[in-house]
């Protein structure tokens, strides 16, 4: 078993673009008739964890087989689908980076060492 705690450096951008590369504008409230065109970045803490569970098998004295189950998880992500916010009109609310994402990887492996 592993585990690491690590800084994440987050940059961000949002923003809308029509078909011809020109910026929108937010057409309401406290930030309007400003392009929608923000950048913003942050430092969070994220975490790192394994779990292997394996066996490995002697052949002979140069070939040994291995094989087993892999579980990885990671917190502390900024996932893009979680950057859509709920309105455009704020501007503070468009900046926000959303870095609560977490994700599990995670199946089995098989390999063949030779040494010679």
């Amino acid at each position: 078993m592993k585990f690491g705690l690590y800084n994440n450096r987050i940059r961000h951008r949002q923003s809308i673009i029509d078909e011809n590369d020109y910026i929108s504008y937010i057409n309401a409230g406290p930030s309007a008739s400003r392009p929608l065109d923000y950048w913003s970045s942050k430092n969070d803490v994220s975490t790192l964890s394994e779990l292997d569970l394996g066996i490995g098998y002697l052949v002979s004295c140069n070939i040994r087989l291995t094989a087993g189950y892999r579980v990885m998880g990671i917190t502390g992500l900024a996932l893009a689908p979680n950057q859509v916010p709920a309105s455009f009109v704020d501007s503070m609310e468009i900046q926000r980076i959303q870095s609560n994402g977490s994700m599990i990887l995670h199946g089995m492996y098989g390999g063949v060492n030779f040494c010679f």
